[in-house]
């Protein structure tokens, strides 16, 4: 497991974003990191969001998920409108047959 140190210092620009965790979620969160059952995507999801949680910035916690700024910023938005619920993976329909390249 991860420890929480940031890769970079967290000099630089500043955001108004700001991620407080009941202890709930943060136990929630903390467990989804530490299962390894938990699929990879949604223990990267719930990593930036205790990160951000812990104070650090969004360009470090981008560079440590290694997932881009934008990225960091959707699901945060995700996490601000669902709540943890916003950090599963929805289900996705079938690809439609017509667009098949064979």
């Amino acid at each position: 497991m991860r420890s929480l140190a940031p890769p970079l210092s967290t000099r630089g620009r500043r955001t108004a974003l700001r991620v407080t965790l009941t202890p709930a979620e943060a136990t929630v969160l903390s467990q989804w990191v530490k299962t390894a059952e938990t699929p990879q995507r949604q223990r990267r999801r719930a990593w930036l969001v205790l990160l951000l949680d812990a104070g650090y910035s969004i360009t470090a916690t981008s560079v440590w998920c290694g997932r881009t700024r934008r990225w960091v910023y959707k699901w945060v938005a995700r996490w601000q409108q669902a709540g943890i619920a916003g950090l599963i993976e929805a289900q996705r329909g079938p690809r439609p047959k017509g667009d098949r390249a064979c």
